[in-house]
């Protein structure tokens, strides 16, 4: 039960972070602005928690993957948001 709470709130956050940096990028901005890249670290931050306590070490080892990837444009933002 705890884990799916916590698996809930990780998929509330990312949807929020996406919606925020879609429109950050309907604004016509490439580059991520500090409060975008915040809100994004935050929630990568809590994915890497969230999917570490699952004990998937596959899962464990995608979420590692997709954090390592380059992440200076929005839409590279969102495609890790959505990874």
């Amino acid at each position: 039960m705890v884990e799916r709470t916590r698996l809930r709130r990780l998929v509330e956050r990312v949807d929020s972070a996406i919606e925020l940096c879609e429109e950050t990028h309907l604004q016509g901005m490439k580059e991520v602005p500090p409060d975008v890249a915040l809100r994004a670290q935050r929630v990568f931050t809590f994915a890497r928690k969230a999917v570490r306590l699952t004990g998937d070490d596959t899962a464990c080892r995608l979420v590692d993957e997709t954090l390592a990837r380059r992440h200076a444009k929005i839409t590279e933002i969102m495609d890790m948001l959505w990874t």
